[in-house]
């Protein structure tokens, strides 16, 4: 359709997040009634990160989406009495859907253990015989795990060499990923396989509305009243609980090689959008009879009450902090934040403007990656020369006299770079800086 390519798959990983309310609706559904459904979608609107990150992260938001499918179709399916071939495909779509995703994220398929689950207990209800009624649905769990697998070699033409070695070799190598990369925390500088315990989990915490973080603690106790009421909320609490915390404790445990902020965990945010769903539509109905009026739009309110700073932030929404993290001026220097380079765009339609008012075409250098260099030049008018920076430290170094301007991102210090020319455009959103262009003083 001679559209750009880079907002055309933009817009595709929006609607993969606009495809995640339906699941994280029903799950708060299943566990707290309507209630509970329009609340967690409200959570999931309010969520600053996951919105930033939609329009912009090509893996970890179709693995995200895949993954509260995965487990909404799970519950969905151990709610039905009697199993049939039906639900072994659909069960199969949902796993290939995740694992065409990440085949490193096999882990997240134990989720289908909630089929056996609920009607293993059932079972052990209503007739006493619980081994029977769960060996019936391990054929369906077994046919379902080759459709998926099936389709997760579909678009994926080196797997067809070798359908079942090449995919564990990927998965294997997705566990033990060798390349290593600075990582910036609490203003320390970390290789990303030496990360501190804690560093998730603070991810977690500093990028959350604080309201949902009061929210998810009540969460947790609903959650556990929930757990010994009937089969299918508390099915639906322990897959729920199962995204959320095992990835954290995972992480403890283990330590992977994990960089850019929490972007590998993503699929945790649906679900904690669940848990604040269900949290907030107990304190609706507990305040309902005192303030029946006021309390649903009040708690409504307080769910999207990141969207102000949402609206400042765009088209930046993914840099989101709360005031835990600091002060917004100095946050570059303290946590990672632009590291998708999103502002070079911005960036580069500033230099088109000075273009615009120059005869002789500029010459700009950019700190760039292998990755975002060439979304940097997309954007640039052709007539501009360009030259790339390695990512490297030029702080003392001064631009060389056919250079007009340095454009270089807050990441890895780049924009500390020939700190003796003047800062002439500064991108930043809410306080918080993104890129830098430094103009040459001779020119």
């Amino acid at each position: 359709f001679d559209a750009d390519i880079f907002s055309v798959r933009h817009g595709v990983q929006g609607l993969l997040w606009v495809a995640m309310f339906y699941p994280v609706c029903a799950l708060g559904w299943r566990i707290s009634g309507k209630p509970g459904a329009w609340f967690a979608g409200l959570a999931l609107l309010g969520m600053p990160s996951l919105f930033g990150q939609a329009f912009n992260n090509p893996k970890d938001i179709p693995l995200a989406c895949a993954a509260i499918w995965l487990l909404h179709v799970c519950v969905a399916i151990a709610s039905v009495r009697k199993l049939n071939w039906s639900h072994a495909l659909k069960l199969g779509g949902a796993v290939g859907f995740l694992l065409a995703m990440r085949p490193g994220a096999w882990f997240l398929c134990v989720l289908l253990g909630l089929v056996p689950l609920v009607h293993g207990w059932r079972a052990q209800k209503c007739f006493g015989q619980p081994l029977k009624i769960i060996s019936g649905t391990i054929p369906i769990l077994f046919a379902a795990a080759i459709v998926g697998w099936m389709l997760m070699i579909l678009p994926w033409p080196n797997a067809w060499h070798s359908p079942l070695l090449h995919p564990i070799q990927s998965a294997r190598l997705a566990m033990h990923f060798k390349e290593v990369y600075p990582v910036l925390l609490r203003g320390t500088i970390y290789h990303s396989n030496h990360l501190p315990w804690d560093y998730l989990a603070s991810y977690l915490l500093l990028t959350l509305p604080v309201p949902f973080l009061l929210f998810g603690i009540w969460g947790h106790l609903i959650f556990w009243r929930k757990l010994t009421r009937t089969i299918l909320p508390a099915a639906t609490v322990l897959g729920v609980s199962f995204l959320i915390w095992f990835p954290l404790v995972t992480f403890v445990v283990i330590r992977p090689n994990i960089y850019d902020g929490m972007r590998h965990f993503l699929f945790m945010l649906p679900p904690v959008a669940v848990l604040v769903g269900v949290a907030a539509a107990d304190v609706g109905c507990r305040l309902q009879n005192k303030f029946s009026r006021l309390a649903w739009p009040v708690l409504a309110g307080i769910l999207l009450s990141a969207v102000p700073a949402m609206v400042r932030l765009h088209p930046y929404e993914n840099v989101y902090f709360n005031f835990f993290a600091g002060p917004k001026a100095t946050l570059h220097e303290r946590y990672e934040t632009d590291y998708w380079a999103s502002s070079y765009r911005e960036a580069a339609a500033w230099i088109n403007q000075v273009q615009a008012y120059r005869d002789r075409p500029l010459c700009v250098l950019v700190a760039a990656s292998e990755f975002s260099y060439p979304a940097f030049t997309h954007y640039l008018d052709p007539k501009i020369k360009v030259v790339h920076a390695p990512i490297d430290d030029f702080s003392n170094a001064s631009l060389t006299p056919e250079t007009d301007y340095h454009v270089a991102t807050v990441r890895y210090g780049q924009w500390q770079n020939f700190s003796n020319a003047p800062i002439v455009k500064r991108i930043e959103r809410d306080g918080i800086l993104l890129t830098v262009i430094r103009g040459n003083p001779r020119n």
